[in-house]
């Protein structure tokens, strides 16, 4: 059985975590949408209640009473995946940050295919079968690093996973009967978010963020 993905990444938001629709904002593909900053986000204080008071929609019933947390083995399995590619790019090695976990939580347990309005930065993905896999979709997947050009860069889940000022990140899964806004043939569907703080993909601030020359090579050191 041929297993489908797909995966996507934020909307565009200002530094007090409002949507902030812009000429830059274009779907990658008919079920990805981008999330880039206009300047810094504040700082990240969101209590789990909180966080889900962020979230509106309700999606199809996910399967399982909640998310589970992340185990320390499964929170080195991002670390490390995410951390592989960062250090190709010169970018210092994340730490697992709890603090925006609700954030991630609160997203996959949704199951909708659309991005916060408020938080960190944020990558999401379906239907992939691993978090090695879910991370190499968002690095080597089509759309992403080989289309970069520094001179006219496009955000993306790249961008945002080798982003400089990017410290830390907390992801979750949930499985999901369906994806609302995602039409997949299997089911469930495992569904996946990582948070990121302080969040990548800002306007202005690509140049000393991500280093990398046109078609994603590295630049030197």
């Amino acid at each position: 059985m041929a297993l489908w993905m797909s995966a996507l990444f934020g909307p565009p938001m200002d530094a007090d975590g409002n949507p902030c629709p812009t000429s830059s904002e274009q779907p990658i593909t008919q079920e990805s949408q981008v999330r880039v900053l206009r300047k810094e986000a504040p700082a990240v204080g969101y209590t789990a209640s909180e966080a889900k008071k962020q979230r509106g929609t309700k999606g199809t019933k996910g399967i399982g009473s909640d998310v589970k947390h992340e185990s320390k083995k499964d929170q080195q399995r991002w670390l490390n995946a995410h951390n592989q590619v960062r250090a190709i790019y010169h970018a210092a090695p994340l730490t697992w940050n709890d603090q925006i976990t609700p954030f991630a939580k609160a997203e996959v347990r949704q199951c909708v295919w659309r991005h916060s309005k408020a938080g960190p930065g944020e990558n999401k993905a379906a239907g992939q079968f691993s978090i090695e896999n879910v991370v190499s979709d968002w690095t080597e997947g089509p759309g992403e690093k080989s289309v970069y050009d520094p001179h006219n860069p496009t955000y993306s889940h790249f961008t945002q996973v080798v982003w400089v000022g990017t410290k830390s990140i907390s992801c979750a899964r949930y499985s999901c009967q369906n994806v609302r806004g995602l039409r997949l043939p299997q089911t469930p569907v495992i569904f996946w978010a990582c948070e990121y703080y302080p969040p990548g993909n800002i306007i202005g601030q690509f140049q000393q963020n991500v280093n990398s020359g046109k078609g994603g090579i590295p630049l030197s050191a």
